[in-house]
C-alpha cells in the first residue's frame, strides 16, 4: 500500500471510463460527485480496486441490465451513528456511496471489501431495489503529508 493524501473524486474520474469498457452498454453508470470534496489518506490504487470489485460484483447480478451509480459526498459521522456501527470513529468523512439495481445480494463481498486503516463499509440490500454500499473514509489533513497529492489521482 502506498497511501496518499488524495481527492475522492479524482480516483472516481480516473477509474469511470474503465468501468464503462467493463460493465458494457446494458449498464448505466452514472457518478454524482460532490464539488470541494474534502480530502482523505488512502492508495489510490486500492480504492479503484474496491470500486471496479463492486462493479463487476453488481454487473454479475445484473445480467438484463441496470444502472450502477458511484457517489461521493462529505459526512460527519456522530456519536449515535458509532454506537449502531462498533468500530467506526466519529468526525468528518468522505463517503464513496456505489448503488447497483441488482435484485440480489452481491456476494460476500462486506468482509473482504477494503482492509484500510480507519475505513468503514455499511453494506445493504433493498429487496427489489438494489445494493448500496457505503465507505467512510476519514478526512486527511495536509499537514499530515504536507501538500496533498490529488493529482496522482487525476493522472
Amino acid at each position: 500500500m502506498q497511501p496518499k493524501i488524495l481527492d475522492l473524486n479524482g480516483v472516481v474520474a480516473k477509474v469511470e471510463w474503465r468501468l464503462r469498457l467493463l460493465l458494457g452498454g446494458d449498464v448505466n453508470l452514472l457518478t454524482i460527485t460532490t464539488r470541494d470534496i474534502e480530502l482523505i489518506r488512502a492508495d489510490a490504487s486500492q480504492l479503484q480496486q474496491v470500486i471496479i470489485d463492486l462493479a463487476m460484483k453488481a454487473r454479475e447480478t445484473m445480467r438484463t441490465g441496470g444502472t450502477l451509480t458511484l457517489a461521493t459526498s462529505n459526512v460527519v459521522l456522530d456519536q449515535t451513528f458509532a454506537r449502531a456501527h462498533p468500530g467506526v470513529a466519529t468526525g468528518p468523512h468522505v463517503m464513496l456511496t456505489v448503488t447497483d439495481t441488482a435484485t440480489v445480494m452481491a456476494g460476500e463481498v462486506k468482509a473482504h471489501l477494503f482492509r484500510h486503516g480507519g475505513a468503514y463499509v455499511v453494506a445493504e440490500r433493498e429487496p427489489g431495489r438494489g445494493n448500496t454500499f457505503r465507505i467512510y473514509l476519514p478526512c486527511a489533513s495536509e499537514a499530515e503529508d504536507g501538500q496533498p497529492d490529488a493529482a496522482e489521482c487525476r493522472k
